[in-house]
This record gives structure tokens, C-alpha cells and sequence, in this order.
């Protein structure tokens, strides 16, 4: 009798016992999850404050030549000046991984006038008298299709042609490979230099941004502050990205942590 009556006694016992394992290991994962919270605040936090400074600087136009910036502004909005598409680092996008390419590439032209009727913008006087300082400008509508016959696909060593990872517009198709379109990115300066005279009207590009012209020129070392045009505006792209990321992951640590509140109040 006495073990029948202490049956109840022992399950109630199992199940006190099932209850404070299962509480425990509930406060196990929200002090996890709150450690993971905090973890990723803190990431945001610097992510939000990098794109802050960023976005300054683009709006400032800063790195940009002055004679260019007073043109972009006076042209902004303005039905007038619909010839002016922008600049070149606003027409081309780089991923990451390639904007220092890209930008070593350009350099000296990223904040290059890109325009889409050279005689309209010869008849402009008013946006000429803007112009304080030497400038350049791409004319779209001068520019020929680059034909292309190089097979570069059996050289371990290459990469692609520079234009191929880039993003932009149709209507840029041929500006863009004409800037970037004879540029082949390779592993090495080296491998460049041994590619040269087999394709003697190319230029060779790293992916740290050292060339090896078509003129048998090396240009190496870090890429100059103008030319970080192209680079700041993937970074902030980038960033965004990012920033969405991490507030994704915030909100699934914060119902992760809601539906553990909820399994301690029941």
C-alpha cells in the first residue's frame, strides 16, 4: 500500500525536476541570446556611425574637383542641363572586392563629366563659366562599341575583363567598356608582365590596384584619396547591406528571447 500511495509523490517529484531543467536551460539561452543581443547592437552601433560619415562625405561631394561639384549642383533638377548624366563614379558600381581595381584603373578620371551630348554642352556657355579649373569629360555620344576579340579563358592567371565585374546602367554599356573593357585583371604583376606581349594593346590590373599598362608602364603603391569616389560608394552600398543583416538578426534574437518569456511566465 505504502508504495501506491507514494506513486503520485514520485511523479510530481520527476516533474518539478523536468520543470527546473527545462527552466534552466531557458535561462541558459536568453543569457546567450542577450549576450548575442547586445553583440549585435553594438555592431550596428559602428555599422550606422561608418555610413553616417560616409554619406556626409558624398553629400559634401567631398573629393570631388571643385569646377565638377559647382556643375553638379547648378545642374541638379534642372531640365536645362539634362546632358549631364553625372560622373563616372556615378555611372559605374563596384563590388567591393573590385573598386580599388577599378579605381586604380581610373584614376584621375572617377570624378571625370559624363555627358550625353557633346554639342549641347559646347552651345552651354552658363555651365561653362562654372568651369575655375581643368577638367574631364566623357562624351556618351561620341563613344564607339568596343569589339572585343581577345579569348583570355585558357590563362589560369586572368581573372576577366575589368568591365565584367561592374554594375551600370544599359544606356553606359559603351562607356564603360571603353574605360574598362581592354582591362584584364590578373593574380599578379608578374603574370601581367608575362601576358603583355601576347596582347600588346591591353592593360593589366591586381585587385590591390597595381597596372601594368599598354604603354609598358607600372603605376603601384596605394591609390590616391580622389579616387576613392568609386570605393566610398561601394562601401556605403555595402553598409546597407549590412546594417539590414544585422538588424534581421536582431529581431530574430528579440523573438527568440519574447518566446522564452513566455514558456518562464506559463
Amino acid at each position: 500500500h505504502r508504495d501506491l500511495h507514494s506513486f503520485p509523490t514520485r511523479r510530481s517529484s520527476d516533474l518539478l525536476e523536468q520543470k527546473r531543467k527545462e527552466m534552466e536551460a531557458i535561462d541558459s539561452q536568453q543569457a546567450l541570446a542577450s549576450e548575442e543581443l547586445a553583440t549585435a547592437k553594438e555592431n550596428r552601433s559602428g555599422l550606422v556611425s561608418e555610413l553616417n560619415i560616409l554619406s556626409d562625405m558624398e553629400a559634401k561631394g567631398q573629393g570631388l574637383n571643385k569646377s565638377i561639384r559647382n556643375i553638379l549642383e547648378k545642374a541638379k533638377g534642372d531640365h536645362q542641363y539634362d546632358y549631364i548624366e553625372g560622373i563616372v563614379a556615378d555611372i559605374i558600381k563596384a563590388e567591393p572586392k573590385y573598386a580599388t581595381a577599378v579605381e586604380a584603373v581610373l584614376e584621375g578620371i572617377t570624378d571625370a563629366l559624363v555627358i550625353n551630348s557633346t554639342g549641347r554642352f559646347l552651345a552651354d556657355d552658363t555651365i561653362k563659366q562654372n568651369i575655375e579649373s581643368r577638367i574631364d569629360i566623357i562624351c556618351m555620344d561620341k563613344v564607339t562599341p568596343l569589339v572585343q576579340r581577345a579569348d583570355f579563358s585558357k590563362f589560369e592567371s586572368v581573372t576577366g575583363r575589368l568591365a565584367e565585374f561592374v554594375k551600370y546602367e544599359s544606356k553606359y554599356a559603351a562607356v564603360v567598356w571603353e574605360l574598362l573593357g581592354k582591362t584584364i585583371v590578373v593574380d599578379s604583376l608578374e603574370n601581367a608582365i608575362e601576358l603583355k606581349p601576347k596582347f600588346s594593346d591591353y592593360r593589366f590590373v591586381t585587385l590591390d590596384g597595381q597596372v601594368f599598362t599598354g604603354c609598358n608602364q607600372m603605376h603601384i603603391g596605394p591609390v590616391g584619396k580622389k579616387t576613392g569616389l568609386i570605393s566610398r560608394k561601394s562601401r556605403i552600398e555595402e553598409l546597407r547591406s549590412e546594417i539590414v543583416d544585422v538588424d534581421r538578426q536582431i529581431h530574430q534574437v528579440n523573438s527568440l528571447k519574447q518566446i522564452n518569456n513566455q514558456k518562464i511566465e506559463h
